[in-house]
């Protein structure tokens, strides 16, 4: 990891990473424009994590990455409902069966229960400016062509 900025070992970090979303880490080595970290997490989190970085490194990276083709929503605009009842304003990046990606202005923890309008998910990932969700029930084909272009 790279970075101009100065730390001391010991400290606790968070980063957000592509494609595995935020982790928590402990500085335990600091060198000539970089750092080394040990990453703080649970048995089942360092589980999940170490099942997405051997998913991410076989996969060919050419190769879309997805289980069901993305389409893009006749109307983007949404609302994210958290599980203590505050709701978002968002808008729809893209929609597929199993899941979609979102633009928003805060970044719920990876895991957390969500509404997507009526859709219930689970947030997933990070992504640039928003979040994936992955629908806790798929939906089918035909209510998903309700919902696209």
């Amino acid at each position: 990891m790279l970075t101009s900025t100065t730390v001391a070992e010991g400290v606790e970090i968070v980063a957000y990473i592509d494609e595995i979303g935020r982790v928590e880490a402990r500085i335990i080595a600091v060198f000539d424009g970089g750092l080394a970290v040990q990453f703080l997490m649970t048995g089942s989190r360092r589980q999940r994590i170490a099942e997405k970085l051997e998913w991410l490194s076989d996969s060919d990276p050419g190769k879309e990455q997805r289980r069901h083709a993305r389409f893009e929503p006749k109307d983007n605009n949404s609302h994210l409902t958290m599980p203590d009842g505050r709701i978002y304003k968002c808008e729809v990046i893209d929609i597929s069966l199993s899941g979609a990606a979102v633009k928003i202005d805060i970044l719920p923890n990876l895991g957390t229960n969500v509404l997507l309008g009526k859709m219930r998910g689970r947030v997933v990932r990070s992504i640039e400016g928003g979040i994936a969700i992955e629908f806790l029930n798929p939906l089918s084909q035909s209510s998903l062509s309700e919902h696209i272009k």
